[in-house]
């Protein structure tokens, strides 16, 4: 494969790949803040885990922090 071809497979790869963690992270934000306003509202099951909340905003945390990154050089 030659540079210029190569160059541009990495960019569209990359594009993606930032399209996709955009998605991702605005999906998992309308999500949160959703369940945010639910939070005065009467449980609708008996006890709410804490697994669940602990791993969506873990990972909210990871997608933040890999799509904010310093792209290399």
């Amino acid at each position: 494969m030659s540079t210029p071809k190569l160059v541009k497979a990495a960019q569209t790869l990359l594009q993606q790949i930032s399209r996709m963690a955009r998605t991702l992270t605005q999906s998992m934000m309308s999500w949160l803040l959703r369940n945010l306003l639910r939070i005065g509202k009467p449980p609708r099951f008996g006890e709410a885990g804490f697994v669940l909340p602990t791993v969506v905003l873990l990972l909210l945390v990871v997608t933040l922090t890999v799509g904010t990154a310093p792209k290399p050089n």
